[in-house]
């Protein structure tokens, strides 16, 4: 598996698929706020990697509480309903070109680590 797919695949799990079911309505409307944010700024820094990185950073910072949200949802093995499921994957399908792009940068590799919910999600080490 590349390190593009693997990128791919942990920020459509780790981050898709374990926010809660919908008890807390908000914090799942947060969620996927958040995960819009992401999007929308990798398919504008496309092309520019170092960018990327800082801007993904920079929401990561701005987003602990919706980040924390998930962690704890991802221990709890709570999952989002299907519909929340697919605007995350729709948000993975805009992002491809960004991630094709700079998917190999380690800079980026390491501000999508930071969103880790686990060790199985757990980016494969920059090189």
């Amino acid at each position: 598996m590349t390190k593009l797919s693997i990128l791919t695949f942990i920020l459509a799990t780790a981050l898709g698929a374990r926010v809660s079911r919908a008890d807390d309505n908000a914090d799942l409307k947060k969620f996927l706020a958040f995960m819009d944010k992401i999007t929308d700024a990798v398919v504008a820094d496309k092309d520019t990697c170092p960018k990327m990185a800082t801007d993904i950073n920079s929401l990561i910072d701005a987003n602990n509480e919706v980040i924390e949200i998930g962690k704890k949802a991802a221990a709890a093995g709570k999952q989002m309903p299907a519909d929340a499921q697919k605007h995350v994957q729709d948000d993975v399908k805009r992002m491809m070109p960004g991630l094709q792009n700079c998917g190999q940068n380690k800079d980026v590799q390491a501000a999508f680590g930071r969103l880790n919910f686990g060790p199985k999600h757990a980016p494969p080490p920059a090189k």
